[in-house]
């Protein structure tokens, strides 16, 4: 089984949390993320890893040549994509590899491949910033 699905580039998880009157909250623009991912959702194949164990390899092309911390882009993404639903939560992943791709458009591509318990890498044939998403 395998899904592929294109997001937008997330916010840094440097901008994920607000303080505001003594609370922690999630960002105006952290929440308009997930809600953005969660629509898109509606147009992805059924394709759900329920409470499966995950790898995930994510391939980062950023929208432009600035300097990035790519540990940043995790949390947010993963956060979204529990939210719609594609696996019941992030606390499955085991495994998170995380490639610097060439910096190039504003989409990211995902693509989750779970044949056999165990997902297959998948290679984006188009110049794409991506996060490839391997789950089993």
């Amino acid at each position: 089984m395998k899904l592929e699905i294109t997001l937008p580039w997330p916010p840094s998880a440097n901008r994920y949390w607000r303080f505001v009157n003594n609370r922690v909250l999630v960002s105006r623009e952290a929440r308009a993320y997930k809600n953005h991912v969660i629509a898109l959702s509606h147009t992805w194949p059924d394709i759900k890893f329920n409470d499966a164990r995950l790898e995930v390899t994510i391939t980062a092309h950023a929208p432009d040549k600035r300097a990035r911390d790519l540990d940043n882009l995790i949390k947010i993404t993963c956060d979204a994509l529990q939210e719609t639903g594609v696996f019941d939560n992030d606390a499955q992943i085991d495994k998170i590899t995380i490639i610097r791709g060439v910096p190039v458009d504003k989409k990211t591509k995902w693509s989750t491949d779970a044949s056999t318990g165990c997902a297959q890498a998948f290679k984006q044939t188009k110049a794409k910033r991506s996060f490839d998403f391997k789950g089993g």
